[in-house]
């Protein structure tokens, strides 16, 4: 799947949103001014509180403005960048086909496919800088593939001595 990739305000107002939501949700809401930083704790659950029960008359029009800072805060963010390519490329590198990241792993790590790309990249290298040839059948029975075959190349005293050299 080819999607466009995420640009750095893309990225930017995603991470915003999430830390947005989070703090709103927490019971925090943006300051009423847009130029302070600093968020007030109105306490977790009072915003939930307004917006599910009857909100008295006398606490309306600060339920308003309670819904209106979060709301305006949160629409500022989403005019920043495009949310949607930035939350669709992440979607893209957790696809299993795609093969980007290891899904087996409790940490965010590369696809085991990606590992093997990058050994085999070291081992081209050496083959080109050492001016080795390694034909097949090379070691006979002795390694299961190619690769198995060059790493042991790799690791031979004369080859090691050969790297040496060039350097």
């Amino acid at each position: 799947m080819k999607i466009a990739r995420a640009k750095s305000e893309d990225i930017n107002a995603l991470c915003d949103l999430a830390f947005a939501i989070d703090a709103i949700k927490e019971g925090n809401i943006p300051p009423a001014d847009s130029e302070e930083e600093e968020w007030e704790s109105i306490g977790s659950g009072n915003l939930l509180n307004i917006l599910h029960d009857d909100t008295p008359a006398s606490l309306q029009e600060e339920s308003l403005d309670i819904c209106r800072r979060c709301l305006l805060r949160l629409l500022e963010i989403a005019e920043s960048g495009h949310i949607t390519r930035a939350a669709g490329n992440l979607d893209a590198v957790f696809l299993p086909d795609n093969k980007i990241i290891n899904l087996e792993s409790s940490t965010l790590e590369t696809h085991p496919s990606i590992d093997q790309g990058w050994a085999d990249t070291d081992r081209l290298d050496w083959l080109i800088k050492t001016k080795h040839a390694i034909l097949p059948g090379w070691c006979g029975d002795v390694y299961a593939d190619s690769r198995e075959e060059i790493d042991a190349a790799m690791n031979t005293p004369t080859s090691q001595q050969i790297e040496k050299e060039q350097l």
